[in-house]
């Protein structure tokens, strides 16, 4: 009875089906050889949605055939399974491809990890910046035509009982050209996305969204086991300090801070005048070439913080952090942050830069964090003003934590500091608004001027020295017709990397530390043209701190005489190969 019942069922269904999926998989060759051979040439733009058309279209093949074997035993569980498979495949895939377009990535990982470190208001800041957007809702509005046209021909099967390949070939081709046209005039970087999926297109199936999330779940699992590994790591270290003066190590991290935004770096805005003048005290020190080691505030932040350069053979979690031999040394260790609070977190999956957010771990290398975040950076300070005598000792390390630029740069300062307008902006190829998001990024740089010379004001009267380095820079139409950041950065992209990876970075010491440590002061001067990647700063720090530990290296000092940080390899690239010696400028071709 049961043969005879999938007979029937193959007799009436199998062959149309059968047909119906390998006309997919034909009519996606077709398609990509005609739009890249006859359309688009050799353009990168093309190629790149070319495949991810192709990647959709196979996705929904497979979705097929696996239904036509279900259909053989249960028709109703094959029509459930149809409408949960379509939604599930045409969401992922729509994500999928807004991310290759505006962020050079996929759904993956590093993806869900970034969704799961971020808050509420960043969420919405994120929806207005890139999502609520014309370029997003042109480009969701063709991928529901696919989806049209596919529920449009699996009905035309079932009345007509036969499949009309031809019409296949025209509806999908005829919606792929809209398609390629939307990539070319919205993707912030073609040759990036281009790049990217020959990196990736022999493995392409290994980047399917399905495979992502089965990866993210047992990525986060293994988080677990490196917690442990962290916190194990943090115990029973061997510091001295040498100094037997009081002395406060500050370290203020900022975020999205691109350094050609600043008037230190020649901008043509006075972005930084409170800086600028420290610098022409000779209190200041500006350093010229600092870059990051990630564009990604959770992974930039870990190789800040492990004594383990990026370079190394082993993981960054397998070093102590720079904070836990402070304290070793007899330093009293504060964390003040506007991102990693310790309020409202109930797991340490939160993000790469878990192990802050973490209660245990963070009682091990702090003797303070804050519980809450704020509006507005110089909130964050002002609090801990307040409660700092309370809370500090002879010698400190404080490290300051800010929301700096992140977009959305118009909610990053108070309308007193909005400085700067469109008529400032004298770039004639940019729209209006495009002009307003630049002037709002100037007037949350000019901001964060004050907000770091408060930070100064506040240690200038004793032995102290406060150093800035951003997490990592970031776009404001510079190159290209973007805003923020993208992954997988090609080599050829040398503009987009420099706004992205190069990273503004300055001394302060006060008159006191000066007094007392000239030598460091001299070491600080001769430094400032070394080429620095931020993993070594927990060496500089410890170096300025007189910390004694088996952990420096002053190969990883850049204060060091014996410094030797002559190749940078960022997010797997050798940035200063694909640099080459030559002094960078933004020529503003957008």
């Amino acid at each position: 009875m049961i043969l005879q019942h999938i007979k029937k069922r193959i007799t009436l269904n199998f062959s149309t089906e059968l047909v119906y999926a390998l006309s997919l998989f034909v009519l996606l060759l077709v398609s990509f050889a005609v739009i890249v051979c006859k359309l688009g040439g050799d353009s990168p733009n093309v190629k790149t949605v070319s495949v991810y058309i192709v990647y959709l279209v196979s996705v929904v093949s497979i979705t097929r055939l696996l239904k036509m074997v279900l259909n053989l035993f249960s028709p109703k569980l094959s029509s459930v399974y149809e409408i949960v498979v379509h939604v599930c495949v045409y969401v992922l895939s729509v994500v999928s491809i807004f991310l290759i377009v505006f962020f050079n990535t996929m759904f993956d990982y590093g993806v869900m990890q970034l969704i799961n470190g971020t808050n509420g208001t960043e969420c919405i800041e994120f929806l207005q910046t890139y999502v609520l957007t014309l370029p997003s809702l042109l480009g969701f509005f063709l991928f529901a035509l696919f989806l049209t046209a596919e529920i449009f021909v699996r009905r035309w099967i079932r009345l007509r009982g036969k499949t009309p390949s031809a019409l296949y070939l025209v509806i999908f081709i005829a919606l792929s050209i809209p398609f390629a046209f939307y990539v070319k005039a919205f993707s912030g970087s073609a040759k990036g996305n281009f790049d990217f999926v020959n990196r990736t297109s022999e493995k392409l199936l290994t980047y399917d969204p399905i495979f992502a999330i089965q990866n993210t779940y047992l990525q986060f699992n293994a988080m677990s086991g490196i917690s442990k590994v962290v916190a194990d790591n943090q115990r029973n270290l061997t510091a001295t300090c040498d100094d037997e003066e009081p002395t406060n190590i500050v370290l203020v991290i900022g975020e999205s801070f691109n350094k050609y935004h600043s008037q230190l770096y020649g901008y043509v805005n006075a972005t930084n005048p409170l800086l600028a003048k420290l610098q022409q005290d000779s209190s200041l020190f500006v350093f010229t070439d600092a870059v990051a080691t990630y564009n990604r505030t959770a992974t930039a932040i870990q190789n800040m913080m492990s004594t383990v350069a990026y370079t190394d053979t082993t993981d960054w979690y397998n070093g102590p952090l720079f904070p836990s031999i402070f304290r070793a040394a007899g330093y009293n260790v504060n964390f003040i942050s506007n991102s990693f609070a310790l309020s409202g977190l109930t797991t340490y999956y939160r993000s790469e830069a878990f192990y802050l957010c973490d209660g245990v771990v963070s009682k091990q290398i702090f003797n303070y964090q804050n519980s809450h975040v704020t509006k507005y950076d110089h909130e964050l300070i002002d609090n801990y003003r307040q409660v700092r005598n309370d809370l500090e000792k002879e010698s400190n390390l404080v490290i300051f934590q800010l929301m700096g630029q992140h977009v959305d740069a118009s909610k990053r300062f108070p309308p007193e500091f909005g400085k700067f307008s469109v008529s400032d902006i004298k770039r004639p190829k940019l729209t209006e608004a495009e002009k307003q998001y630049i002037a709002n990024y100037d007037n949350a740089t000019y901001y964060n001027d004050k907000v770091i010379n408060d930070i100064i004001e506040m240690y200038s009267g004793t032995s102290s020295v406060v150093v800035y380095l951003s997490d990592h820079g970031d776009e404001v139409y510079d190159v290209r017709n973007k805003v923020g950041r993208s992954y997988n950065v090609s080599a050829s992209e040398k503009e987009i990397l420099h706004c992205q990876i190069d990273v503004p970075m300055v001394v302060y010491v006060s008159p006191k530390f000066k007094e007392k440590h000239p030598d460091k002061v001299e070491k600080i001067k001769s430094a400032v043209d070394k080429k620095f990647t931020a993993d070594g700063l927990p060496h500089m720090l410890l170096d300025l701190g007189s910390v004694s530990t088996p952990f420096y290296d002053e190969k990883q000092d850049v204060l060091s005489e014996k410094y030797s940080k002559n190749r940078r390899v960022l997010d797997g690239l050798d940035y200063d190969k694909i640099m080459g010696d030559g002094k960078f400028g933004i020529s503003y071709g957008f």
